[in-house]
């Protein structure tokens, strides 16, 4: 399994799903060289990162108390 495999899962639904639509086409449309795919698979990455690093959190919090 590659990066880009697990960015598009985290975006494949819901309201994460909708966000990478509005972002991909502006993205892909720059001048930046990248595709579609790539920018889903960042989002999904950046999202995945922000719901571990909760996670984390909210498991210290429950070990602490």
């Amino acid at each position: 399994m590659d990066w880009k495999t697990v960015g598009n899962a985290a975006t494949a639904s819901g309201w994460r799903s909708h966000v990478a639509d509005a972002v991909e086409g502006p993205a892909h449309r720059s001048r930046v060289p990248v595709t579609g795919d790539q920018v889903r698979a960042v989002l999904g990455l950046a999202f995945l990162a922000i719901s571990v690093s909760y996670l984390v959190r909210v498991a210290r919090r429950v070990v602490r108390a």
